[in-house]
């Protein structure tokens, strides 16, 4: 009774194992994931050198990782399953009400900002130059419009911040676009699961 007991065990895990298998040779590759909002990962091409250098297997790892069958709903089941029992942040992701998702962003580089302003004013001169105005639009996160769906005491960079530090240092005309999407943000300015605004 045990030896068939373990057959059985060991078939059903074979099964399984094969199923997967089976289903990630018959599914077409995707190329780009809406649900992460990136570009996922093709077959690699195979060469020795790359097999013996790591690489080839490196980016066969990720491709299976990618284009596992079924993983846009895997990566939905798990998400709704931790906020089911109420984690409010995954993975750098906050988990707001009416099923919006916001960008954990606690904190920002005041240095690295005003690297880039360097770049850009760098830009601007270089335009200016050939005759061509600019100016700078920031576009905010969405919540700085939505902050009311955002989990109790969630950290947030207040961007008003940042954008009157580019008003002060950019050497070009400064769009602030804040007061005029307020007035319209119900009007679904961000798409609720797009956490990348």
């Amino acid at each position: 009774m045990k030896k068939k007991y373990n057959l059985i065990t060991v078939a059903v895990f074979l099964i399984f194992i094969f199923s997967f298998l089976f289903l990630q040779i018959i599914t077409p590759s995707k190329s780009f994931s809406d649900l992460e909002n990136r570009y996922l990962q093709q077959l690699p091409e195979f060469s020795f050198k790359e097999l013996f250098d790591g690489d080839y297997t490196a980016d066969f790892e990720s491709y299976i990782e990618d284009q596992f069958p079924y993983r846009d709903t895997w990566i939905t089941f798990k998400n709704e399953l931790e906020r089911l029992i109420g984690k409010q942040e995954v993975n750098g992701v906050y988990f707001g009400e009416d099923d919006y998702y916001f960008e954990v962003k606690d904190t920002y580089d005041a240095e690295q900002l005003l690297r880039n302003i360097t770049y850009i004013n760098l830009l601007n001169s270089k335009l200016e130059e050939q005759g061509i105005h600019t100016t700078f639009f920031p576009i905010y996160s969405s919540y700085m419009y939505y902050g009311d769906k955002l989990p109790t005491n969630a950290p947030v960079v207040n961007e008003l911040e940042i954008t009157e530090a580019l008003k002060q240092y950019l050497e070009m005309d400064v769009v602030d676009s804040y007061e005029i999407l307020q007035q319209h943000k119900d009007e679904n300015l961000y798409f609720k699961s797009d956490h990348h605004w």
